[in-house]
């Protein structure tokens, strides 16, 4: 009997393939919800880790250029440089300093010397130029506290540079530099 009964037999039968379809897509459709997620969550976490190894190794140059820094500041040829006024010898024995130690990363073209009110004296990789539009805020900090520190600052002929700084005394203790 081909007639409603038969029509209504393959709608019968058509029912449970329509639920299984649709249960397969939603099925689909929430696998692959969690695997988008779950790719997310994977690369915000490799993302994270990276920053945290950055910060860290960031953290660490910071440090490394403040122990440099102080150590040259306390050299006796360094001192008596600044004292005489000896540019060349200054940045001579900086550059020398700076190619026998691990702070050769940038080499002796980033140094700096400021003079005890901020202005700068020495810029070595173009000693002859001194002028600068305002003393570093960074600067200025460790001539108020006398305290060695580091920073990431913006230097206005390197750019972003890693910066330790330290005071440079003289044996009764005033700040030359």
């Amino acid at each position: 009997m081909p007639g409603p009964l038969g029509r209504l037999s393959v709608q019968i039968a058509l029912v449970p393939v329509f639920v299984i379809a649709l249960v397969s897509a939603a099925m689909l459709w929430r696998v692959n919800t969690d695997l988008q997620r779950q790719a997310e969550d994977r690369f915000a976490e490799r993302v994270t880790t990276a920053s945290m190894q950055l910060q860290e190794r960031l953290k660490n140059d910071v440090q490394l250029r403040v122990v440099g820094a102080t150590v040259l500041a306390s050299q006796q040829p360094f001192v008596t440089a600044l004292q005489g006024n000896d540019t060349n010898a200054t940045v001579q024995i900086a550059g020398a300093y700076m190619s026998r130690t691990t702070l050769a990363l940038a080499g002796a073209s980033g140094i700096r010397v400021y003079g005890p009110t901020g202005n700068l004296i020495v810029r070595a990789e173009a000693p002859q130029n001194i002028t600068q539009r305002t003393p570093p805020p960074e600067v200025l900090a460790v001539l108020q506290s006398a305290r060695p520190n580091g920073s990431v600052r913006l230097d206005e002929t390197l750019g972003l540079s890693v910066s330790g700084i330290a005071p440079v005394t003289t044996a009764d203790g005033r700040i030359i530099a």
